[in-house]
Parts: C-alpha cells; structure tokens; sequence
C-alpha cells in the first residue's frame, strides 16, 4: 500500500511540473495565440454574415415556412458550413437542409466567394450539371 502511495505522488508531481513547463512555452508564445484568436472572431463574424445572406435567400425563406408548417412549429432550417476558402478552393461551401436526429437533409448548396472586404457572391451548385451557377441562372431554370 506504501508504494501505490508513494507512486500516485510521484505521478502527481511530474503531471504538475510538465503542466508549468507547457503554460511557461504558451505564455512565450502569447502573441501568436492572440493573433490566431482575432482571426477566428474575423471569420466568425463573416461567417454570420454569409450564414445570414443565404437565410435571408427567397427559396430559404420559403422551405422554412414550408417546413415549419409540415412540422407543426417544431422544425427548422439549418445552415451547415462544409467547407472554407482554401488555396485550392476559393469559396465556402453551405449546405442548407433539415437537420434531425437521424440524418441532414439537404435542400440546397451554395458556394459564397469573397469578392472583397465586405462582399462576397452567392452561387448555387447545381448537383446534376456539376457545376456552379448564379442565383439569377438557377431561378430561370426553375421556371
């Protein structure tokens, strides 16, 4: 019993001692952790702003209401983030759909590329041409 003792409290110290040497490397490292944190309140804050464009969309609004009404008030849209700008891929990728229990249910998906500082173009990814379109191109063909 004496050695299981002696054992948990040597564990004990080394876990605390290598606890103060990596918030000593962090504290080092504090300019880096905050610049990285102002990034991701920037992309939060943008993302808000594309969330809330494409949910403010006429056919967003419409499967809303539509699906509130076939849920008797219990469902609602979701707005998914599948991907963001890369090297390789210039625009975020939403999909918007039921989001329950079992599955998501997608409805549409949209590419938002940035244009600029405050702009930004919404298309719809057509899934059986295989491409993207503009909104205005995807309204006429569902005409």
């Amino acid at each position: 019993m004496k050695r299981l003792t002696i054992f948990y409290l040597l564990i004990s110290i080394f876990s605390c001692q290598e606890q103060a040497n990596k918030s000593a490397s962090l504290n080092t490292k504090s300019d880096v952790v905050e610049h990285n944190v102002k990034n991701k309140v920037v992309d939060n804050e943008q993302n808000d702003k594309i969330l809330d464009s494409i949910r403010r969309l006429p056919e967003v609004v419409a499967r809303e209401s539509y699906l509130d009404s076939l849920t008797n008030h219990n469902g609602s849209i979701a707005l998914l983030i599948v991907s963001r700008p890369t090297k390789s891929q210039p625009y975020y990728w939403i999909k918007v759909g039921y989001d329950n229990e079992i599955r998501f249910e997608t409805y549409y998906n949209f590419y938002v590329y940035i244009t600029g500082t405050e702009k930004f173009e919404i298309k719809y990814y057509d899934v059986i041409r295989g491409k993207a379109i503009t909104l205005k191109e995807w309204r006429m063909r569902k005409k």
